[in-house]
């Protein structure tokens, strides 16, 4: 783990480096006008989708389904279509002894061989003070229970606020790799992505593999936060997503950055977010590409209502088509 010291230099390193990587281009969109709202009932934030066939998987936040509280809820389609999901069940009803009940953040889930992971984050109360953790959860299948027998957190980086909102990202070489952000320290670490290499199971850091700083808060847009780091491939350029700003007003928004492999190399490429607040939408975060049950590539993220923002109300499940014609990111 790297000291503060450190830390702050690489984050200065990567301002300055985005300041002399010539003039960023504007966002040339911001989404569809008016995206699809995929899930009808119930509000969903931070989304994981998975899919396997004609069965849609749809992970988040805890929450409180009806009377249903849940660490990790799991909603199914049987048809492939997400406007379809329904409750099916706490994926996660017995986490470890190190967590509290409330607040798991963000998870992913993914499959490899035959095994579901389910990488997640909770506040780990064995610290003083208590600091958000990432670890790692196992099922046989993709609605759980899923059960974390580790002793402590897979990572931690408690100099630095704490980790939260871990990605995990299968490259097509067949490395894995862990994804995730730290909270950072007021007026002394800005938020920051970071990514490390996996074996081949997931479940623990590759042999030689270290932890490597992403991307760090730069621009006016971006208030004091980036966070939610999902990664995509096209051709031999990786787009790190992220969400930045606070994300329980209108300013909250997607932005993207290019990258040169899975553990860096990673510069913004517009000035502004790729995806905010526009028609019905308030507050786009969450990002997270999928390949859809139809062979395309979506876009899922979550978002409030236009005039429903903020505590009291839910945040819902969007999605947007995701291509490269070009070789950047385009919607629609």
């Amino acid at each position: 783990m790297r000291n503060g010291s450190r830390l702050r230099l690489a984050a200065a390193l990567a301002v300055l480096a985005a300041l002399l990587g010539g003039c960023l281009r504007v966002a040339p969109f911001s989404g569809p006008t008016d995206p699809q709202r995929s899930l009808d009932n119930a509000g969903l934030a931070d989304p994981s989708i998975l899919v396997e066939g004609a069965m849609s998987y749809a992970y988040a936040s805890n929450w409180l389904y009806g009377t249903r509280a849940s660490h990790v809820p799991v909603l199914v389609s049987t048809t492939g279509n997400l406007r379809d999901l329904r409750w099916q069940a706490d994926a996660f009803p017995h986490p470890p002894a190190w967590t509290t009940d409330g607040e798991f953040w963000a998870p992913t889930v993914a499959r490899v061989g035959s095994t579901y992971l389910l990488f997640y984050s909770a506040l780990n109360h064995t610290l003083n003070p208590p600091r958000r953790c990432v670890s790692v959860a196992m099922s046989s299948s993709p609605v759980g229970p899923f059960t974390d027998a580790r002793s402590e957190p897979l990572v931690c980086m408690t100099s630095d606020g704490g980790s939260i909102d871990p990605f995990f990202f299968a490259d097509s070489d067949g490395r894995n790799y862990l994804l995730w952000k730290t909270e950072g320290v007021v007026n002394v670490e800005p938020t920051m992505i970071w990514a490390r290499e996996l074996t081949a199971s997931g479940t623990t850091w590759a042999t030689g593999s270290d932890t490597r700083m992403l991307l760090a808060t730069a621009q006016p847009w971006e208030g004091t936060v980036i966070e939610n780091p999902a990664l995509a491939r096209s051709g031999n350029r990786y787009w790190l997503f992220y969400s930045a700003n606070n994300y329980d007003t209108p300013r909250y928004a997607i932005g993207v950055a290019a990258c040169s492999s899975p553990l860096g190399g990673c510069a913004r490429v517009y000035s502004s977010p790729i995806i905010k607040s526009r028609g019905s939408m308030a507050g786009p975060g969450g990002p997270f590409p999928f390949r859809a049950g139809d062979g395309t590539t979506q876009l899922a993220y979550s978002a409030w209502m236009s005039g429903q923002v903020g505590g009291g109300y839910d945040r819902f499940l969007f999605t947007s088509p995701l291509s490269f014609p070009s070789g950047e990111p385009n919607f629609g």
